[in-house]
């Protein structure tokens, strides 16, 4: 054997354990689940919702559960309104958190506007099966099977999509689907342009590694081990496609997900759209540094495009 063939074989090699490292380590349940107090992109320090909201959302909603198409049980959190409403809010978590995160933010459209409120468990997190995350590329096809779970429920839904960071680009990924005529607007609040732009940016911020080829070949076993490229998870792709009208949110110190990718989704839809920027908030923080300003933008937004009444 040449030493060319050689070196070759070694480096495709490396390049596979790296692979199914890097894999292991950004989208395997059982890996964070091992190694949850050192994971890097663990966002559970972030606290979105308190205690006692968290609490009061699991011991007050009705458990209710999907099966999704690849046959996962996916299980979520229904609390209706006090009083009679058609208006919904399906509000996502994001990477590696708890529905009971989105408390707060459900909440408030609850005691705002009075929506039902419906907090799903993303595959591969808490309750709900799976073994991998899949940042929005199959997790999109939950959501539309939770939109259309309401709709079985009440034909007359008038539904809105509301994500923080994975959550985010799950609501904004569904957004080119066919989805029903009930779904009216979406709010996304630090969502990424794509997996592979998010991965590309944290190998480099964090580890100081060249995206090619690592993560490049990563792609491509991704591909063969849970069937989808990380260019495949596009929030970019399906904004510049979607008609349902978007709020984008973000916090302008997000070192996490990174600032210029709100312009970049914002000036790429083609959708009615808004956005919101939080001067100083970081990842995932907006809100909590600016809740003022959050709620004025998220609030005129709303009543835009829902009938509220309390």
């Amino acid at each position: 054997m040449s030493i060319f063939l050689i070196i070759l074989f070694s480096i495709i090699v490396l390049l596979t354990i790296f692979s199914f490292f890097l894999l292991s380590y950004t989208l395997s349940r059982a890996y964070f689940d091992r190694h949850q107090e050192k994971q890097a992109y663990d966002e559970d320090g972030i606290i979105l919702s308190s205690a006692e909201e968290m609490q009061k959302l699991v011991k007050t909603s009705e458990e209710v559960s999907i099966t999704s198409y690849d046959n996962l049980k996916l299980v979520g959190y229904l609390r209706k309104a006090k009083s009679p409403t058609h208006n919904y809010i399906i509000a996502m978590h994001g990477y590696h958190g708890k529905p009971a995160e989105m408390a707060h933010f459900a909440y408030h459209f609850q005691n705002k506007h009075n929506f039902n409120i419906l907090v799903p468990t993303q595959r591969a997190h808490g309750k709900s099966e799976g073994k991998f995350i899949t940042m929005g590329f199959k997790e999109k096809f939950d959501l539309k099977n939770w939109i259309d779970f309401i709709i079985k429920e009440d034909k007359k839904a008038n539904i809105l999509l509301f994500g923080i960071s994975m959550g985010a680009a799950t609501v904004t990924q569904v957004s080119n689907l066919k989805l029903p005529s009930n779904v009216k607007a979406i709010i996304a609040d630090c969502g990424y342009t794509s997996c592979f732009e998010e991965f590309k940016y944290e190998l480099k911020h964090l580890f100081h590694l060249p995206s090619f080829p690592l993560l490049n070949f990563t792609s491509f076993i991704c591909r063969l081990r849970l069937g989808f490229f990380f260019q495949s998870a596009n929030s970019l792709k399906a904004v510049k496609e979607s008609k349902i009208p978007t709020l984008f949110i973000h916090g302008d110190k997000d070192t996490f997900v990174p600032f210029r990718m709100q312009e970049e989704l914002f000036s790429q839809a083609n959708c009615p759209k808004e956005k919101c920027i939080i001067k100083d908030a970081t990842h995932a923080m907006s809100e909590s540094k600016d809740p003022q300003t959050y709620w004025k933008v998220a609030d005129a937004f709303t009543l835009k495009y829902f009938i509220c009444n309390k």
